[in-house]
């Protein structure tokens, strides 16, 4: 009895060795495109009246800043808010209860403005609330 042995697709006769071994691996392995990179920051807070919580940070590209806030008591109401360069006012602001959401797109001509960035929890009521603030910024983290 002879024994005989024979590639997988060189047995089709399509090809052999190495190219075999990547056409394979290219069947099998699947490809995934890179997701755009995206950092996310937080921080925990504990706000008297009139006190605020706020992440500083640096964007150097354009995209989207999303940043979301929960606290407790849930029904108590706070603002968030979301300064950048080139003016003195806020570019955002959000008011309402537990779970309050922002999202702004920045754009080159907010980079060409300045780079620096913040974006605040503040509580205006008597009662205290206490949380979590999570902002999600585009791009790496600056070198």
């Amino acid at each position: 009895m002879k024994l005989r042995i024979h590639s997988f697709l060189g047995s089709w006769g399509l090809v052999s060795g190495i190219p075999a071994f990547i056409l394979l691996l290219m069947a099998f392995v699947p490809y995934q495109r890179s997701a755009p990179s995206e950092r996310e920051m937080q921080t925990a807070f504990s706000l008297g009246c009139l006190e605020r919580a706020d992440i500083d940070f640096i964007l150097t590209e354009p995209g989207v800043i999303t940043a979301e806030a929960e606290w407790l008591p849930a029904d108590s109401p706070a603002a968030l808010l979301l300064y950048g360069p080139g003016q003195m006012n806020y570019y955002l602001r959000k008011e309402g209860k537990s779970g309050e959401k922002l999202e702004f797109t920045v754009t080159d001509r907010h980079i060409a403005r300045g780079t620096e960035w913040s974006v605040v929890v503040l509580n205006q009521q008597d009662t205290k609330i206490s949380g979590l603030l999570k902002v999600r910024l585009p791009g790496e983290e600056p070198k």
